[in-house]
C-alpha cells in the first residue's frame, strides 16, 4: 500500500507531533524558542497533523486500524481536555509535569509503539522548514 506525497506529509505531521508528545517536560521545552507556551504549541501541530478532527486523515486510508485505534484513544483524551476550564493545561508549561500530560505522554508512546517506531527526540520545530503557504 504506496504512501503518496500527500500521505506521507500526514504521517511525517503524525510521527513529529507523537514523538514530542511523549518526550520529557525538559525537553518538550527545548523543542520550542524560549517564552514558548508549549502546550499549546503542540496542540496545535496535533490540530495540523490530525486535520484538527482525525476524520479526514483516518479517510486517507494509509493508516491500519490498530494505528487508528490508538490515534483514536489519544485524540479522545485531548479533546476531553479542550473546554475553558482546561486551558492551563495548554497555556501554563510548568503544567507540563501535570497529570494530564502524563496520561497524554502515555497515550503518545503506546501510539509510537503501535506505529513501530523507536522513541526518539524529534527536530526542534522551528528548525524544520515551514512552508508559508501551507
Amino acid at each position: 500500500n504506496e504512501m503518496n506525497e500527500r500521505d506521507l506529509f500526514y504521517y511525517n505531521k503524525i510521527k513529529w507531533i507523537l514523538m514530542a508528545m511523549a518526550q520529557s517536560s525538559e525537553e518538550q521545552l527545548s523543542l520550542f524558542p524560549p517564552d514558548s507556551l508549549v502546550g499549546d504549541e503542540l496542540f496545535s501541530e496535533y490540530e495540523a497533523a490530525v486535520l484538527v478532527d482525525l476524520d479526514p486523515v483516518i479517510q486517507y486510508g494509509f493508516l491500519s486500524l490498530q494505528q487508528t485505534d490508538a490515534l483514536k484513544e489519544l485524540h479522545a483524551y485531548i479533546v476531553s481536555k479542550c473546554g475553558v476550564e482546561f486551558e492551563h493545561i495548554w497555556l501554563d508549561n510548568e503544567q507540563l509535569d501535570g497529570e494530564e500530560w502524563q496520561i497524554i505522554r502515555k497515550l503518545s508512546k503506546k501510539a509510537i509503539e503501535i506505529f513501530g517506531w523507536v522513541l526518539e527526540k524529534p527536530k526542534p520545530l522551528y528548525s524544520m522548514v515551514i512552508d508559508v503557504n501551507e
